[in-house]
């Protein structure tokens, strides 16, 4: 196993609460069809949450990010250049409302929002839209039209 195997594994194992709550709706091709990798190596850094498919990734930024804001511009700049578009979210938008900052990708990725499963015929019969995950976190409503 390669050293950057086996760190991006360490760093999966100490996942932040903010970090496994927008695992929830990303893992299994939840959002949008797409397929999500944790913890992902580019280079020298490891990207929070990497769709190499779409080459973006997601960066989840807590409060250490105030005193690390130059290296960060630094490494936005590298990923930048190697392909790759970055949108970053501050940890209390994730814990406040992660259904917003799917929503959010949703739109800056020029893709259209759709429902499915149970919401989905909820909503075509009339009822309002709920975007909240199941209890089991099997919530599934972000999809490619």
């Amino acid at each position: 196993m390669s050293q950057q195997t086996e760190r991006a594994r360490h760093i999966r194992q100490k996942t932040t609460k903010v970090e496994s709550l927008l695992w929830q709706a990303l893992r299994a091709k939840r959002f949008c069809g797409l397929k999500f990798r944790r913890q992902h190596p580019v280079g020298s850094f490891f990207a929070d949450f990497a769709c190499t498919t779409e080459a973006f990734i997601i960066e989840v930024d807590g409060g250490y990010h105030e005193d690390t804001e130059k290296e960060d511009h630094a490494r936005q700049r590298y990923l930048e250049q190697h392909g790759w578009r970055v949108f970053r979210f501050a940890n209390d938008e994730v814990l406040d409302d992660v259904h917003a900052v799917a929503i959010s990708l949703v739109r800056q990725l020029g893709l259209e929002l759709t429902i499915r499963g149970k919401v989905a015929e909820e909503a075509r019969q009339g009822a309002a839209l709920s975007l909240t995950l199941s209890p089991e976190g099997r919530g599934d409503f972000y999809a490619l039209v």
